[in-house]
């Protein structure tokens, strides 16, 4: 049967301002095409051939599946217990025929699935090394090398590191638009998408790699804003000021207490919906309104790795390693063990003392590099976008009719004359412009 090329424009205005990728501010899936609908996550579907129905059944709820026994453990077990169910999480993924390999960012999650590697094939008397896989950008403020060198040379492993510049950006961005089906953020997907090429060019076909150990200990400056909610006033006065923060807490708290309490007048002035057609815009302003605040730890954590959050970075994931023939394994995003033990816990400790992943750092502290352990700042998996922008790209914004009815014509008249760029927003909205040509154009 044939399905009608229909763009499902609810997702397209979620994706420029909410920067979401296929799904709504509370994690139910769809897609990019209208007459296409994503299949929910935690189901099976039972068919009945002589009626035709169709009947989703939910098999899983992580609620239903809590590791009681957590329940009375003090904070040393805890961490013993949580050590013990990560090295059997990635012992668990190492299983293959075929040799294996590490994307390592530098951060604390891919430094903890590498070290622990590192120390299973140890134990197994394993002597082939490791081979890691970092992109670069030197002299970047993205760049997190130094880190992924450090744990390197401790393992003494095999480092490849990878450079993505802006020609090579031109000459794959169609395949990669294509690879991904749908409007990609940022060229950190680019970055990403290149790892898993050279992964591929170094005859590896099996990656471990750290996707849901922010999800799932608290790794966003997000998360401050339910833990600060769980514990008491002074206590949460008394953490920021000793602790030594990547951003000021006291800033990030009122900027986000701003968009929640006057949301219409912030979506109005600072998203990037002003960049939008008005007419586009309007059909969708009272839709949703970003949730900044949960009344504890453990539900912001439960709605972002069940939710949108990490759904959209695995869909990522698992197309750049699929276009590269990658299978990639992730230890942190898919270990029911483990997921059902951490949810366990209550969020205080998680972040305690305002430390983000406060409770993975201290339970796998006895592995990680004193460089690592102590890193405070946060960069996930980033790449600097001016780095990819070339004017011809901005110049062919105003000869795309079907790119006006999304993006405003003051924005594109802007973009192209290169006047008080938004960098971000016009990576994205080119992207989104190769997206709109691939598969709905030819």
């Amino acid at each position: 049967k044939h399905i009608p090329k229909t763009a499902d424009n609810s997702s397209i205005y979620r994706h420029f301002v909410f920067n979401l990728q296929g799904s709504d501010l509370n994690g139910n899936e769809s897609t990019f095409f209208a007459s296409i609908q994503a299949f929910p996550k935690g189901h099976y579907q039972i068919f009945e051939p002589r009626s035709g129905i169709k009947k989703p059944v939910k098999y899983f709820d992580i609620n239903q599946h809590l590791n009681s026994e957590f329940f009375t453990l003090n904070e040393n077990q805890i961490e013993e217990k949580i050590y013990t169910h990560i090295k059997h999480a990635i012992d668990l993924r190492m299983r293959s025929d075929v040799e294996i390999g590490v994307c390592l960012s530098g951060g604390i999650d891919s430094s903890v699935i590498t070290c622990f590697i590192d120390q299973l094939k140890k134990e197994k008397h394993n002597l082939q090394a490791l081979k890691l896989f970092t992109i670069a950008f030197p002299n970047q403020k993205e760049d997190e090398s130094k880190f992924a060198e450090h744990i390197a040379n401790q393992t003494n492993s095999k480092w490849f590191t990878y450079t993505p510049d802006a020609l090579t950006f031109k000459n794959d961005i169609e395949a990669l638009v294509y690879s991904q089906d749908s409007p990609i953020s940022n060229t950190s997907t680019y970055a990403q998408w290149c790892l898993m090429r050279e992964v591929h060019n170094q005859d590896i076909k099996v990656v471990i790699n750290g996707q849901g150990g922010d999800e799932l200990f608290g790794g966003y400056p997000p998360h401050w804003l339910s833990y600060w909610q769980e514990i008491k006033r002074t206590q949460k006065n008394l953490e920021q000021k000793q602790q030594a923060f990547f951003i000021n807490p006291k800033h990030y708290e009122y900027k986000q207490r701003l968009k929640q309490n006057f949301y219409p007048i912030w979506q109005r002035l600072y998203s990037n919906e002003k960049y939008l057609n008005k007419d586009f815009a309007a059909q969708f302003k009272p839709e949703e309104k970003e949730n900044f605040y949960f009344q504890n730890l453990n539900l912001h954590l439960q709605n972002d790795y069940f939710g949108r959050v990490l759904s959209g970075y695995l869909k990522y994931e698992d197309r750049c390693g699929m276009w590269h023939s990658v299978e990639s394994r992730l230890p942190f995003a898919d270990d029911i063990n483990l997921m059902s033990s951490i949810f366990a816990i209550e969020g205080k400790l998680k972040l305690k003392n305002s430390v983000l992943k406060n409770l993975l750092r201290e339970s796998t502290k006895s592995i990680l590099p004193h460089l690592i352990y102590t890193r405070k700042d946060k960069k996930g998996f980033e790449s600097p976008d001016t780095l990819f922008i070339d004017q011809t790209m901005l110049e062919n914004y105003n000869s795309n009719q079907e790119l006006a009815s999304y993006l405003s014509k003051s924005y594109m008249n802007q973009t192209s004359r290169n006047q008080k760029l938004d960098h971000q927003f016009a990576i994205k909205s080119h992207f989104f412009n190769l997206w709109l040509n691939i598969f709905f154009m030819k």
